[in-house]
């Protein structure tokens, strides 16, 4: 009798180290878990593209070095595209997390329009397409550009003050 009982007590302890250790493995693949970074949107006429960001730290400044490559790195298999005809507006959507601390259009890597704290802007596509080809310094008007949404506070004239960065590709149909 005692040696049954001593076997009942031997499973239900392994039973129940088994129950901690599925449980403990469960909280630290969940602590490991990154949580989704806010998304930016692209609009032109029914089309759109959404994307989360390429570099973003939560809320916490990306800092000079780390802003300066994530600009630089367009790698063009994780870069999302949007086809806009001749005469189309372009519509820039980001969440309500991007829009309060503010946030920038760069063109080709270089900062072309102001800080806007609303959600969406609209511009037209040929006024992108113009500033790629300033930043060319070129008369004619690119085929594509490489677009970035960048939060940064507003007025902002400080790399440190930059917080995600989100990449898309305009491209004329």
């Amino acid at each position: 009798m005692t040696s049954m009982l001593s076997q009942a007590r031997s499973r239900r302890a392994t039973r129940t180290a088994i129950a901690v250790g599925a449980v403990t493995l469960g909280l630290v693949a969940l602590s490991a878990c990154q949580k989704p970074t806010p998304v930016a949107t692209l609009t032109a006429g029914s089309d759109s593209a959404h994307t989360e960001a390429a570099c973003y730290k939560g809320g916490e400044r990306l800092g000079k070095k780390d802003f300066a490559s994530c600009v630089e790195k367009f790698r063009a298999d994780e870069v999302r595209e949007i086809k806009v005809s001749e005469g189309d507006n372009i519509g820039f959507g980001v969440e309500p997390a991007i829009s309060e601390n503010g946030w920038q259009v760069f063109v080709n890597g270089q900062p072309a329009l102001g800080t806007f704290k609303s959600t969406y802007r609209t511009f037209e596509a040929d006024y992108i397409f113009s500033i790629a080809a300033r930043a060319a310094q070129s008369q004619a008007l690119p085929k594509s550009a490489n677009v970035s949404i960048v939060e940064a506070k507003e007025s902002t004239t400080s790399d440190d003050e930059y917080y995600g960065v989100w990449h898309f590709k305009v491209e004329k149909k």
